[in-house]
Formats: C-alpha cells, structure tokens, sequence
C-alpha cells in the first residue's frame, strides 16, 4: 500500500477526507493541464448548464418520450436500441433535464465518466439521475468537451470527485471544479473533426469485421451439413 503525506490544512482547504483524492497521479495530471499552455477553465466556467436527471421514481409507458438512462451511454455514442419512456407530459414538468442537440451526457454512477454528445436524430428526450447533462458555452466545442472527459487527464479528476462505496458514485456538483484545457475553438473543432473521422473509420472496420465473421460461420456451417466442399 502506497503512503501519502497530506497536510491537515489541504484536508480542510478541499473539504475532503479520503486519501485518493490527494494521490500523486491525481495531483501530477492537475500539474499538466495547468502546464499545457493552454487557458485553462473550470467545468463550470464553460457550461451553461451542468445538472443531473429527475430523483425518484418516473413510471415508464411503452411510448412517448425517450428517458435515457447509464445503458444508453457509451464513449462518444449515444445507443437508442435499450430505451425506456416517460409520458409527455411527465417529460414537459422535468424541463431541467430536457435535453437538446450538442449537449453532453456523462455517466455517474458504476462505470463512471462515459461521455457523449446528444445528436439531432434523438430529438425530444429526458435523462434519469445517474445521468449529468452539460450544456457548453459557444466558444466550447461539444464533441472536444466529450472528448476530454473520455481521456485519461478527463477521467482521472472525474474519478476524484466519486464517492469510495461498492457502487462508485458521482457527486455532479463537485464536477464544476474539474481542469480543462481549453486551446481556441478552430483547434477543437480540428481535434473534434478529427477524431470523428477516426471512429466512424473505426466502426465501418468493425462493421467489416461482423460481416467477414458472421460469412465464415455461414460457410463453416454449410460444409458441416456437407452443402459446400471443402476443397
């Protein structure tokens, strides 16, 4: 076990006590955004809004308006196929949590720290309370925003506000003081542009794959029921 020396004042200082939140690779990433010659912003500095979904209980329907929940989440997607749904009118009393295009989703509970931007082909949509939904600022590139909470230096401070418990737990609103580099919007939309093209060339390999795999099972199955030779 790795021994850490902290201050009382720094306890006191940050209101917290747990010792994770002073580990050395916490405080070596903070030295970096600070060093990275960029501004450098709180979370709460270049959003609108950072607020979580609806506490309690929400009755679902069968139709209606989508609530998206942690399942829905992934790195830089958002996944519609696991939806549940709330009544409209349900949907028109939550109106903090409505979400619009080009806001940001992150997860915060269990796998913390998944982020992704909300697209124009969701449309009317809400999020339940293991969600955060984060409206940037216009000179804040949403897809850069997500992009630097799914990095490591984004992912380490999101882990350093979480509750140490079986079931990790993100407190949103120690969120706001998370570091982050922000370079000048033509840079982010660059990174931001550059990085999409590497995904969507990362599923149409993956899509290739699927095919190639799911063909050779076919053809594997038809010389077993000898309906292909080998040869």
């Amino acid at each position: 076990m790795q021994s850490i020396l902290v201050n009382y004042s720094d306890f006191i200082r940050v209101k917290r006590w747990d010792f994770d939140f002073f580990d050395p690779e916490y405080l070596d990433v903070i030295n970096q955004v600070k060093q990275s010659g960029w501004i450098v912003k709180t979370l709460s500095e270049i959003v609108l809004t950072l607020t979580d979904g609806q506490h309690g209980y929400l009755e679902h329907t069968s139709t209606g308006i989508p609530l998206l929940r942690t399942t829905n989440v992934f790195e830089n997607e958002i996944k519609m196929d696991d939806v549940r749904y709330i009544a409209p009118e349900v949907h028109a009393e939550i109106k903090r949590s409505q979400l619009k295009p080009e806001d940001v989703l992150l997860t915060t509970i269990g796998t913390i720290g998944i982020a992704a931007v909300v697209d124009n082909s969701i449309g009317e949509a809400n999020i339940n309370q293991n969600l955060v939904k984060l409206t940037p600022k216009p000179e804040v590139n949403p897809y850069y925003l997500a992009l630097f909470l799914n990095s490591r230096i984004g992912k380490i401070q999101i882990q350093r506000t979480a509750s140490k418990s079986v079931v990790p737990i993100v407190n949103y609103l120690r969120l706001r003081n998370i570091l982050v580099p922000l370079p000048p919007r033509e840079i982010q939309d660059h990174i931001a542009k550059a990085m999409g093209e590497a995904y969507a060339e990362s599923n149409r390999l993956r899509v290739q794959a699927d095919i190639l795999v799911n063909q050779s099972k076919e053809s594997v199955e038809r010389i077993i029921l000898g309906q292909e030779d080998v040869t």
